[in-house]
């Protein structure tokens, strides 16, 4: 990884290893750490550890208070469906119909407007 970009925290270069993409590649590249937890993700890019891929929603105060900047704004990455797989419906305890129902919803407002997609801030 390169130095912390000049003038701005929580924006540095990083080198992608790894073959040449095809003409019409649409993936996320290869990187050189994986994780799962979008908070740790969070912290390294606000302590400077690279570039990242995060939801816009996650992120939007540290983009407000310029901790973290956006960075390939026509880009985005590829969309990820979410499954919630039960055995049965019937039958199912109400706390994890409260907890579907409140995922759903939590989905949809976590969803990226159509016109905001095109490289808006």
């Amino acid at each position: 990884m390169g130095p912390p970009h000049p003038g701005r925290r929580g924006v540095a270069t990083a080198s992608v290893m790894g073959p040449a993409p095809p003409p019409a590649w649409e993936a996320v590249p290869p990187g050189r750490l994986t994780l799962n937890s979008l908070g740790m993700i969070q912290q390294l890019l606000v302590n400077g550890a690279g570039i990242g891929v995060l939801p816009l929603n996650f992120v939007k105060e540290d983009v407000r208070r310029q901790r973290l900047v956006r960075i390939l704004a026509e880009w985005q990455s590829p969309v990820v469906p979410a499954w919630a797989v039960m055995p049965t419906r019937r039958y199912l305890p109400s706390k994890t119909r409260i907890f579907l129902a409140h995922l759903e919803d939590f989905l949809k407002k976590a969803a990226v407007p159509e016109n905001a997609k095109a490289g808006g801030r």
